[in-house]
């Protein structure tokens, strides 16, 4: 009995969101909305941190699906902090053929850190005070 070989073409690859690497951002969140969820535990130690933020990208630019991807230090909340800003971001879509679409996967690396000043000003001295002053 004759054997019969056909060629069967392999099942199509599951489609993966390209990787935007440069994405261009038209909002961010402000100083003051990073202050609003800055964990509270790490203003009690002076620390900073960070997380970086995996997010796909809708049509419309607007970050959906994100996780953390990691946080540093750990244990202090700078994921959770992250992720509450997440929805404050938006960026232009992806475009195809001059079309923007759906789908594309950003990574968002986030930097916390508290101010560098002083709570209260140096007094600059224009003279010598006096015992009157």
């Amino acid at each position: 009995m004759p054997l019969i070989f056909q060629a069967v073409e392999p099942p199509p690859a599951a489609s993966q969101p390209s990787v935007i690497t440069y994405p261009d951002w038209r909002a961010r969140p402000t100083a003051e909305q990073m202050a609003k969820v800055y964990p509270k535990a790490a203003i009690r130690q002076d620390l900073a941190g960070m997380a970086n933020l995996n997010c796909l990208v809708t049509v419309q630019g607007l970050l959906t699906n994100c996780s953390a991807a990691d946080e540093a230090p750990t244990g202090f909340g700078f994921a959770s902090a992250a992720l509450k800003l997440a929805p404050m971001f938006r960026m232009r879509p992806m475009l195809r053929d001059g079309v923007p679409v759906d789908g594309g996967r950003v990574r968002l690396p986030i930097q916390f850190r508290l101010p560098q000043f002083p709570l209260f000003p140096a007094r600059v001295w224009t003279a010598l005070p006096d015992v009157q002053q």
